[in-house]
């Protein structure tokens, strides 16, 4: 989707992380490295990393800040029309709390889901409901 407007924009080389070739337009694979693991998510996590080694496309980063300065749209407004909206809310979280909700090393126990710990972290304490907060304004 390109702005209507004319706004600036960047070009960006993605290396190998895009969807080109393997699969239709608009296709996505789901990458599942935790539990429990299915041969689709297995075959699908295979198929992105597939993916990654692919030849870099060069892409168009709209300025989105640009973009919404020169439409005039509210946020929910901008947000359906594009897709996903900027906006600058603090967090609680601190540099330890992200890494407490971090991932253990992968293990065996992310393709059997035997011996995942189930814990509430600050992830899930913290910052799921600043997002839920901040999509229910939108």
């Amino acid at each position: 989707l390109m702005p209507e407007p004319p706004v600036s924009f960047v070009e960006a080389k993605f290396m190998g992380m895009h969807r080109k070739g393997l699969v239709p337009v608009g296709e996505w694979h789901t990458v599942t490295l935790y539990p429990p693991m299915s041969l689709q998510n297995i075959w699908d996590s295979i198929r992105y990393f597939a993916n990654i080694i692919r030849p870099h496309v060069n892409v168009k980063v709209w300025n989105a800040r640009e973009l919404e300065a020169v439409e005039g749209l509210s946020k929910p407004e901008f947000f359906k029309k594009y897709g996903f909206v900027l906006v600058h809310r603090p967090t609680e979280m601190t540099a330890v709390d992200w890494n407490l909700s971090a991932p253990k090393t992968l293990d065996l126990s992310h393709f059997t889901g035997h011996g995942m710990p189930q814990r509430e972290t600050p992830l899930s304490r913290i910052y799921a409901k600043e997002v839920e907060s901040i999509i229910r304004e939108l």
